[in-house]
């Protein structure tokens, strides 16, 4: 999946991506963040249900796959399935 479709798709759910270049000269890398929500300050959702995941990369491909994956993951799960309905975000997702 490209990562434009990614960020489509986390705009759904209240989320947002952020990819960073955190290279030094000799040791490329890069860092993708997922947040859910999008913006830790909206009042709508309480603060225990906001999360932040973080995939590494050598590419901005392999960064972005691999907080892709940690986001689905959770996504799955019983908290993650809570956070989208408390966020009333649940409804994409069905």
């Amino acid at each position: 999946m490209r990562e434009d479709e990614m960020e489509a798709l986390l705009r759904l759910d209240g989320a947002g991506l952020e990819v960073n270049d955190i290279s030094l000269p000799s040791s490329p890398e890069f860092r993708a963040d997922i947040r859910f929500p999008a913006d830790f300050n909206n009042t709508k959702v309480p603060t225990e249900h906001q999360y932040m995941f973080s995939g590494f990369g050598v590419t901005r491909q392999e960064a972005v796959a691999n907080v892709w994956q940690k986001y689905q993951k959770f996504m799955q799960s019983k908290t993650g399935v809570e956070s989208l309905q408390i966020a009333g975000q649940l409804m994409f997702r069905i």
